[in-house]
């Protein structure tokens, strides 16, 4: 346990670990600023290393590469001997509980290797299965690229923690300690169906809380809060082996202030017993995270288009939340 005096340095040093694990580090090479060459995506329909992107308008936005459905490869990539191309069915649980060790034994881990996702079998399912998803879509890039465009599809959008070619967005987690104790120990937006809305909407405990604020008089629904969770595991800690983390997800507001909104998110998860609450700095947040004692990470979570070319947009236009 560290002393009082330096105790909010420690938790500020906890809180900037979790954040760096959000995300992969870069094992291209040494090289990380935003000219530095990639093996892989300077072969990718992607805005290049030292393209202005805040330079581009209007009439320059789009496809960087045509839509050519004969040009798409029919056949998978190929695998090194002994391997090949397996659908995972996340309704077959003996697959699920397959992923989920998995990933919960070689997922995102951070510098200092004191966490690493934890991600359930009830979250992975809500975030690979929303509708219209495809069972064979879950694989590796290249080869995921090529089954979307098999389909007709020739744009995603993305994050990372690391710096690729080349961010339209550029945001920033930051952080509400809920248990401090154990801690020391809207120009990019998603539109979406009601049958989304409610897959990615509606409370599945230990994966997404919605809440919402109803007109005493006339029983309208004047406000909506969410958030999700996303455990990480306690990585050496033989107190603690998980630290539970919620993450602002969507909200709207017409009666009640936002700040008023989120401080009720936050009551409410710490009454589920989360230790920490996180958020960037898109919509509104900014509104509220500095009111509301959220401290700022260190780092910053790129957003990314693939095969768009697009002008580079703040934070506060970015409405678009990624698992």
């Amino acid at each position: 346990m560290p002393d009082s005096d330096n105790e909010p340095q420690a938790l500020k040093e906890v809180l900037e670990g979790l954040a760096l694990s959000q995300r992969p580090q870069r094992t291209e090479g040494a090289e990380t600023g935003d000219d530095a060459p990639h093996a892989f995506w300077d072969t990718q329909p992607v805005p290049h290393a030292g393209e202005d992107l805040t330079t581009i308008d209007v009439s320059q936005m789009g496809p960087i590469d045509p839509a050519d459905m004969d040009a798409v490869r029919k056949e998978p990539y190929n695998l090194p001997p002994s391997f090949e191309w397996s659908d995972v069915d996340l309704g077959d649980a003996a697959q699920a509980k397959e992923l989920y060790t998995l990933l919960h034994e070689n997922y995102v881990e951070d510098g200092d290797q004191m966490f690493r996702f934890d991600y359930s079998v009830p979250f992975l399912k809500w975030a690979l299965q929303p509708p219209g998803s495809l069972i064979e879509w879950m694989v590796l890039i290249k080869e995921i690229t090529r089954r979307v465009n098999r389909r007709g599809l020739f744009q995603a959008t993305y994050t990372a923690g690391v710096v690729l070619p080349k961010p339209v967005a550029k945001c920033r987690y930051w952080h509400r300690s809920l248990n401090p104790k154990k801690l020391i120990e809207f120009k990019i937006a998603p539109q979406i169906s009601l049958a989304e809305f409610k897959h990615w909407m509606l409370t599945q405990t230990g994966v997404i809380y919605s809440y919402v604020v109803e007109d005493p008089v006339s029983k309208e629904l004047t406000d909506m809060v969410s958030f999700y969770a996303l455990p990480s595991s306690i990585l050496g800690n033989d107190k603690h082996k998980t630290l539970c983390a919620a993450y602002a997800y969507y909200y709207y507001h017409t009666a009640t202030p936002l700040a008023q909104l989120m401080n009720d998110a936050l009551v409410l998860a710490k009454r589920l017993d989360f230790d920490v609450f996180n958020a960037l700095d898109i919509l509104q947040n900014e509104t509220f995270l500095k009111e509301l004692k959220f401290g700022i990470g260190d780092g910053n979570l790129q957003y990314y288009l693939y095969n768009w070319r697009a002008p580079f947009v703040q934070p506060r236009d970015v409405g678009l939340v990624l698992l």
